[in-house]
């Protein structure tokens, strides 16, 4: 039985498992070093702590240090949260973390958030002179295979089960290969555009939409759009950026300042063969439904209601 069959899936239990992982494969932490510091520093002596305690600055998850050189606090939240800006605060301020001014000092958040959604959503990227970093789970899969290759032996079986939980404690993510997000596109063109909704889509092949509650947190792999009381097109999103002001997007739109939305460029339309109508869809409402439902349904409302009840027998 390994370690990580034996440990649960509270925040501080999943603190422990990177903690314990950081300090077992050198490999490991040699790349976790590099992506938080940009390159890998030198060093011999890093420091691993689990929950360390002072009276002032309250408890940290993970501190990864080396006097002189670099000095980093992790702190990990399960599922898609981040952590406010008053823990920031007040772990920036710890006297230890704040003494230490010839190293690199970094914040380092850790959850579920993809790095565009923590981007948009980090409470500050800089407390005081202190810079605020995210790192996702993609991240640290992506960690661990970058360290296999030059791992031992039990390093290389460290990481294989080290991987296989953090899939236990992650959410089952929306995006699937296959899933569509279907929205509906108004006819109207916004005051002070010359560019309607639709000719966003049809002349321009984007799409934007904020990185905010109810919408998707991590780009889809495809997007579909509905006006004229139908399904008028599918598309896969080809790539994506991250945007703070509309007139980005394409011609037409007035330069407004926004939060922060994702931009999609899309693909070649994918158009039904036959009519695929709204059915019993709010004419605002978005919902996700599998590619061949779309394409085989009559309505959109019933391919999304076929999608739920496959995921239900999952």
């Amino acid at each position: 039985m390994s370690f990580f069959q034996l440990i649960g899936s509270r925040e501080d239990d999943i603190s422990a498992a990177i903690a314990w992982s950081l300090a077992k494969s050198t490999e490991f932490l040699g790349q976790f070093l590099k992506l938080v510091l940009g390159a890998t520093p030198h060093w011999e002596n890093a420091n691993i702590q689990l929950h360390r305690y002072e009276e002032e600055g309250g408890i940290t998850d993970i501190e990864i240090f080396e006097t002189g050189k670099f000095h980093l606090i992790v702190e990990a939240k399960r599922g898609w949260i981040l952590p406010g800006l008053d823990q920031l605060k007040k772990y920036a301020a710890r006297q230890s973390f704040a003494a230490d001014r010839s190293a690199r000092r970094i914040l380092v958040t850790m959850s579920e958030c993809s790095t565009e959604y923590a981007s948009a959503h980090l409470p500050a990227k800089h407390i005081g002179s202190v810079p605020v970093a995210h790192v996702s789970w993609k991240n640290i899969f992506s960690c661990a295979q970058g360290a296999f290759p030059a791992a031992g032996h039990a390093e290389k079986r460290l990481l294989s089960e080290m991987t296989d939980y953090l899939r236990t404690i992650m959410t089952t993510q929306r995006q699937h290969s296959n899933w569509v997000f279907v929205v509906s596109l108004g006819s109207n063109t916004p005051d002070g555009w010359r560019t309607s909704w639709i000719d966003i889509v049809r002349k321009y092949s984007r799409y934007f939409h904020p990185i905010a509650p109810h919408w998707p947190k991590e780009p889809p792999t495809y997007v579909g759009f509905r006006y004229g009381g139908k399904l008028q097109s599918v598309h896969f999103i080809e790539r994506y950026e991250v945007i703070d002001n509309l007139s980005k997007a394409c011609p037409g739109i007035a330069d407004d300042m926004v939060e922060p939305h994702f931009l999609y460029f899309l693909g070649p339309p994918i158009v039904p063969l036959h009519e695929v109508k709204n059915g019993n869809v709010y004419p605002s409402g978005r919902v996700w439904c599998a590619l061949d439902t779309l394409l085989t349904s009559s309505s959109v409302s019933e391919a999304r209601d076929i999608t739920q009840q496959r995921m239900s027998e999952v």
